[in-house]
């Protein structure tokens, strides 16, 4: 019986700790400039080399555009790849040819990557994906899949 009860305050113990940790994607960055960019994956995620990093870090590091999805490229329907293929042009050609771009407020994400705002010459990519239709507003959670709704 009084091993148990110790297991139960330790248990409890841990929980408040971990409750009272901050988490550490909640760690703030300060924003990311010199980025050259190298190449995307898809309408969403890019690859940079970041000035002055060290390689292991700086050197084709892949960033997650914060706050949209974009299609898959290995999508089941037709319709979503060829949008696939679409926002990646799209995201290729205007940030091959940006004289400026900066990673704001970057966050560590999943699987590696930096997730941020990526701005370039003065605009923002989430946004232009956005108005393109490029993209749908997308903040974690289930994801959307607009471009196979009705479609083979």
């Amino acid at each position: 019986m009084r091993g148990s009860k110790l297991w139960i305050i330790l248990i409890i113990t841990i929980a408040f700790l971990w409750v009272d940790t901050p988490p550490v994607f909640a760690v703030e960055y300060k924003d990311i400039e010199n980025v050259m960019f190298v190449d995307n994956y898809d309408g969403d995620t890019i690859t940079v080399i970041i000035e002055g990093w060290p390689d292991i870090i700086g050197n084709m590091m892949p960033i997650r555009v914060e706050g949209v999805d974009t299609p898959e490229r290995r999508a089941k329907c037709k319709n979503e790849k060829l949008m696939a293929f679409i926002a990646k042009r799209f995201v290729y050609s205007e940030l091959m040819n940006a004289k400026n771009i900066k990673i704001l407020n970057p966050k560590r994400g999943k699987y590696f990557r930096i997730v941020g705002d990526v701005e370039y010459d003065g605009k923002l990519l989430s946004m232009e994906l956005l108005k393109k239709e490029y993209a749908y507003p997308y903040e974690g959670g289930t994801k959307q899949n607009p471009w196979c709704e009705n479609t083979p």
